[in-house]
C-alpha cells in the first residue's frame, strides 16, 4: 500500500465515520434513540472507528517494514542528525518531567480534574517522545 492509497482509505474511513454519526444524529433528532442509548451508541462508533484507524496504520507499518529490509545503510549526515534529535528529545523528556512534578506542586489544592487533564497530557507527550527515541535509536543500529 502507498502513501497515496492510505490517504484515500484514511479519507474515506474518515468520511463514513463521520456519515454515520450523522445518520444516528439524525435518527436521535427524530426522537427514535433516548438520549442514555445515544451516547453507547456514539461510544460503539469511536471504538469502531479507533480498531478500523489502527488495523489500517498496523497493515501499512508492516508493508513499509517490509520495504525498509532492502535499504542502504545510513550516511554520516543522517546519523548526526538521528544523534542530535534523540538528544534533543530526552532533553525535552526531562522538561517535561520537571513541568510535570512543578505544575503537580504549585497547584496542590486546586480542583482535581484540571490537574489529571494536565498530567495525562504530560505523560502522553513524554511517552509519544520516548517512542520516538526508540524508533530512532533502532534505526541507528
Amino acid at each position: 500500500m502507498t502513501t497515496g492509497e492510505l490517504q484515500k482509505r484514511i479519507y474515506w474511513t474518515a468520511a463514513s465515520i463521520s456519515a454515520v454519526y450523522i445518520a444516528v444524529i439524525f435518527v436521535f433528532l427524530k426522537g427514535l434513540i433516548p438520549p442514555r442509548f445515544l451516547g453507547w451508541i456514539f461510544i460503539a462508533i469511536a471504538i469502531a472507528g479507533g480498531v478500523t484507524f489502527h488495523r489500517l496504520f498496523k497493515r501499512f507499518r508492516d508493508e513499509l517494514r517490509a520495504a525498509r529490509e532492502f535499504e542502504k545503510p545510513l550516511d554520516d549526515a543522517t546519523r548526526r542528525r538521528y544523534r542530535s534529535s534523540i538528544r534533543n528529545m530526552k532533553i525535552l523528556v526531562g522538561v517535561l518531567v520537571f513541568a510535570l512534578v512543578y505544575g503537580l506542586w504549585s497547584t496542590r489544592g486546586d480542583p482535581v480534574l484540571p490537574r489529571i487533564v494536565g498530567v495525562s497530557v504530560n505523560i502522553l507527550l513524554n511517552a509519544s517522545l520516548i517512542s520516538s527515541i526508540r524508533k530512532l535509536q533502532r534505526k541507528l543500529r
